[in-house]
C-alpha cells in the first residue's frame, strides 16, 4: 500500500473493467481522500455534489465522463480510462441488463413512472424478456439503431461537452444520449473528435483484454512497488469470470458484423485507442519484460 499524493479522476465508462480498476486503485493507493460514495457514479448525481466537497477530495471514480470537469476546478494529474472491445463490450451489457431486469433493477428505481412504462414497450425491453433474448437482439440491431438505446458509450462517454452555461441544474433524463439529445449543440462528428482529444489527453491507456499488462504500466505510473496487489477481472457472469473469454468466439460471422455495424462509431475510437496503447507498451517495454 502507498499514499497517493496526486489528483486522479479514473473515467468509469460501464462494462469495461472499471469495476477491476477500480478496485486496484483502490487496494494500492492509501489515500483518506478517495471520493467514492456509493451511489453518486452517473452525471445527474454529479450535479447535486457542491464544488467545495469535490475540492475536499484527491481521487474520483465515476460513471461522470467529461463533465466531471465541469463541476471540478483544478488540474487532474491523473486521467484514466480502461478500453475494452465494443462487439465484446455491447454483448456484456446485453447480458448485464437482462441480468438486471430479472432482480427487478432494470428500468432503474430513479426513472420517472412515464419513462418505465415507455421503455417496457419499447423494442429493446420487448427482446429482452424473450427466452433467447440474445440471439433475438442481435438479429435485430438495426431496429435498435435509432432508439433509444446507445450504440456509442465511448462516443458519449469520451466526447460530450456541454458549456456550464447551458447545464440545467437538474438532469430529468438518466441516459447520456438523451442528455446530448436535449443540451449539446455537438454533432455526431464533433463528439467523435472531442473523444479523441480525450484519449490523446489520458495520462494511461488501460485495455480489458490486456489487464496484466496494464496494470504492471499502471503501477509504474503512480509508483507502486513492484509486490502489488493486482485486481482480477471480475465478470458478473460466473460462468466467465475471466479475461480470456471473448464473446466473439460464441458468434458467427453474420453476427458479428451486425454487431461491428450497430458499433462503428465506437470500433473507430477503439481503434484509435489502441494505437495510443501500442506506443504506450513501447514505452514501457522494460517494464513489461519483467516477471
Amino acid at each position: 500500500m502507498t499514499s497517493n499524493p496526486l489528483t486522479l479522476y479514473h473515467q468509469h465508462v460501464p462494462k469495461s473493467g472499471g469495476t477491476s480498476l477500480n478496485r486496484f486503485l483502490q487496494t494500492n493507493l492509501k489515500s483518506s481522500h478517495w471520493y467514492s460514495k456509493r451511489g453518486i457514479r452517473n452525471i445527474p448525481e454529479l450535479y447535486q455534489i457542491e464544488t467545495n466537497f469535490l475540492n475536499q477530495h484527491d481521487c474520483f471514480h465515476g460513471h461522470w465522463g467529461n463533465f466531471f470537469f465541469n463541476q471540478f476546478n483544478r488540474k487532474v494529474d491523473v486521467h484514466l480510462v480502461s478500453f475494452r472491445d465494443p462487439v465484446e463490450h455491447l454483448c456484456s451489457r446485453i447480458h448485464w441488463t437482462r441480468k438486471m431486469m430479472e432482480i427487478g433493477k432494470f428500468p432503474r428505481q430513479q426513472n420517472s413512472k412515464i419513462h418505465k412504462i415507455l421503455f417496457r414497450q419499447s423494442t429493446f425491453h420487448k427482446l429482452l424478456e424473450k427466452e433467447d433474448y440474445f440471439t433475438e437482439i442481435i438479429d435485430n440491431l438495426h431496429k435498435l439503431k435509432d432508439s433509444g438505446s446507445n450504440p456509442h458509450p465511448y462516443l458519449f462517454y469520451l466526447g460530450l461537452k456541454i458549456p456550464n452555461e447551458k447545464i440545467p441544474t437538474s438532469f430529468p433524463k438518466p441516459f447520456i444520449r438523451d442528455i446530448w439529445r436535449r443540451y449539446s449543440d455537438q454533432s455526431i462528428d464533433d463528439l467523435y473528435q472531442e473523444s479523441l482529444k480525450t484519449i490523446d489527453n489520458l495520462s494511461m491507456i488501460l485495455v480489458l483484454e490486456d489487464f496484466d499488462n496494464s496494470f504492471k504500466m499502471l503501477g509504474d505510473l503512480l509508483n507502486l512497488p513492484n509486490q502489488i496487489d493486482h485486481a482480477m477481472h471480475r465478470n458478473k457472469r460466473d460462468e466467465k469470470n475471466t479475461t480470456k473469454f471473448r464473446y466473439r468466439d460464441s458468434l458467427n460471422e453474420e453476427q458479428i458484423q451486425r454487431i461491428e455495424e450497430f458499433v462503428a462509431m465506437d470500433i473507430k475510437i477503439y481503434n484509435y485507442a489502441m494505437e495510443k496503447y501500442a506506443i504506450q507498451k513501447k514505452k514501457y517495454a522494460d517494464i513489461l519484460q519483467k516477471t
